[in-house]
């Protein structure tokens, strides 16, 4: 069976849209490249290096296996898809809630402290998308109802992250 990758509701291939959400329905069979960035982690890592710091954030070779397990089931990432970056958004660590910065974009669970219409944004929707943070709440808005909820560490720095982030494919609106 095939699910949405916006908001992993289940699919036939022979539908046009995602009863879940109304997305198009694409079945992907492998990861689509990323945007015209030659080497997007690199980019991803050069933001991390300033909030390594902060232990909700993970690279993927200092986060715990168990914590990865459970961000690749929760968030719905692909098998094969890699993965550069883990927020962990758990009281507990557990990293069932929160989003992981991905080869082909970002994915992030959809909880009820986010009002998102889908859980997962390719980096070419989110170059051209008009990001913003609401600083009051620390949700990090991605535009087209889909937001990020920064609960767990320091939220400031974290959407200071989000913000820095956002700045290697363009700019930030607050």
């Amino acid at each position: 069976m095939n699910v949405c990758k916006y908001c992993s509701s289940p699919v036939e291939v022979s539908e046009r849209e995602c009863a879940g959400c109304g997305a198009p329905v694409q079945i992907r069979t492998e990861p689509v490249r990323p945007v015209d960035i030659e080497n997007l982690e690199a980019e991803i890592l050069k933001v991390f290096v300033d909030f390594e710091d902060m232990d909700v954030l993970h690279s993927r070779e200092t986060v715990p296996a168990k914590k990865l397990r459970n961000a690749r089931k929760s968030f719905n990432i692909l098998p094969e898809e890699k993965v550069i970056l883990v927020y962990d958004n758990t009281v507990f660590g557990s990293n069932k809630d929160g989003f992981a910065l991905c080869e082909t974009g970002i994915y992030w669970k959809k909880t009820w402290l986010n009002d998102s219409k889908r859980s997962y944004i390719t980096w070419d929707e989110f170059a051209r998308r008009d990001v913003w943070a609401d600083t009051e709440n620390y949700d990090f808005h991605l535009g087209r109802g889909d937001v990020l909820s920064i609960t767990q560490g320091n939220a400031k720095r974290m959407v200071k992250f989000l913000i820095a982030l956002k700045r290697i494919f363009g700019t930030v609106r607050f």
